[in-house]
């Protein structure tokens, strides 16, 4: 499946109109460690390695419309080939060792409070980071690189449908990380060509 995602300003009345029309499903704390090369060369590309609870994920960019459509894996092993990770029978299930001995490094490191809910087809995600930094995602999934431009066209409609006054958001946690505590990163993603608010 091809997640597609667009991400949005949060404020009052987004949430007010959140909670109106859609079905809570839970709150959950997430830690997240991001990890690249020291050439950051993975979030040059759209790549985001990541732990998160423990549990390796990878996010790799589908380059149809836009930056927020991935397609996600979260087998270890499928992890390393996707990246050309070198790793033995013996450490396959040792993530962070793989990751260590191919020279990645964590880059990021924060925790958020997440509230999800469900609307019909779509998943809304508001995070609240431990930095200071809050937005909403709402997501849904297809099946093929064919349906993505289809499916944003629908997030926007079940944003207007749903009378919630926000704006997009090109960037997210990652960049707001970087913003205050890895300003190097955000000169590798600035110079790669990434849209950054603000």
């Amino acid at each position: 499946m091809i997640e597609v995602e667009e991400k949005f300003e949060l404020n009052n009345q987004a949430l007010r109109q959140i909670r109106k029309h859609c079905d809570f499903v839970n709150k959950t704390k997430n830690h997240d460690i991001y990890f690249d090369g020291p050439d950051y060369k993975l979030s040059a590309n759209d790549i985001w390695l990541r732990s998160r609870n423990k549990k390796s994920e990878l996010k790799y960019p589908i380059k149809v419309a836009g930056h927020f459509n991935y397609k996600e894996y979260d087998e270890p092993e499928e992890i390393y080939k996707k990246l050309n990770l070198k790793y033995t029978a013996k450490d396959k299930n040792d993530f962070r060792k793989v990751l260590d001995k191919n020279g990645l490094i964590a880059i990021m490191d924060f925790e958020s409070v997440r509230q999800k809910y469900k609307c019909g087809k779509f998943i809304i995600d508001i995070d609240n980071t431990n930095f200071g930094f809050g937005l909403f995602e709402v997501e849904t999934k297809v099946e093929n690189e064919a349906d993505i431009e289809q499916a944003e066209k629908e997030i926007y409609q079940f944003i207007k449908n749903c009378g919630i006054k926000t704006k997009h958001l090109y960037s997210g946690k990652g960049v707001a990380y970087s913003r205050k505590f890895n300003p190097e990163l955000l000169k590798v993603l600035i110079k790669a060509g990434f849209k950054i608010d603000g």
